[in-house]
């Protein structure tokens, strides 16, 4: 990680550090949230931010569906992630040769024909296609060993990570305005291998008052 290293007059520190009702501090922030795509397929969709995770590794919203007073958030990347682990499977173990985390992205993604849609204060931004809203990380490495039967892994991301649409800070999220994110699919049930949990991320800049 690069950042700027800038001196400041104590003058200066103390004028950044002091509440001030004029005044807000701005940090980089993740709004994130998870929700699960059944392995028998959904039709319903999944809807993103109306809760409040009791679990944080799940999400970390303060309050169900909004933001508290003063808070507003700078959109500049909206992010998805596919956090189903992959599984190495025995010969004979496996349904299909492609049966795993990588058949499943495509199947949500591309039978499923999975979109998404953001809506603030009950007006919508989209519908696009799941297929721009990329990976924010995962694993990176290579697998390797001996074997004396035929065996399988397969891993996936969706999309490059560390790129996505991105709406640059176009998008503001106010205080106290509703908020989701719901992802759709076609109506016919698209089966996967294993329960798919997904994570959406609002990438950008926190605009807090002072403390």
């Amino acid at each position: 990680m690069r950042f700027p290293i800038v001196g400041k007059t104590i003058a200066e520190l103390n004028a950044i550090g002091k509440p001030n009702g004029a005044r807000s501090e701005a940090i980089p922030y993740v709004i994130y949230d998870q929700q699960n795509y059944p392995a028998a397929g959904s039709a319903a969709g999944l809807q993103f931010y109306l809760t409040q995770q009791a679990d944080q590794t799940l999400g970390n919203l303060q309050t169900a569906g909004i933001l508290p007073q003063p808070q507003w958030f700078e959109i500049h990347g909206i992010m998805a992630d596919f956090m189903a682990v992959p599984v190495i499977r025995a010969a004979g173990a496996a349904a299909s040769a492609a049966d795993g985390q990588l058949q499943d992205i495509e199947l949500i993604l591309k039978s499923a024909r999975a979109t998404w849609e953001l809506t603030i204060a009950q007006k919508s931004y989209g519908v696009m296609p799941l297929t721009f809203l990329h990976a924010s990380g995962g694993g990176v490495g290579f697998i390797a060993g001996a074997f004396t039967a035929t065996t399988q892994v397969n891993q996936g991301n969706n999309g490059v990570q560390g790129t996505t649409w991105a709406p640059n800070g176009s998008i503001i999220i106010p205080p106290t305005q509703g908020f989701n994110i719901t992802l759709r699919f076609q109506p016919t049930l698209v089966p996967v291998s294993q329960i798919n949990p997904i994570r959406v991320s609002l990438v950008g800049v926190l605009h807090r008052a002072v403390r």
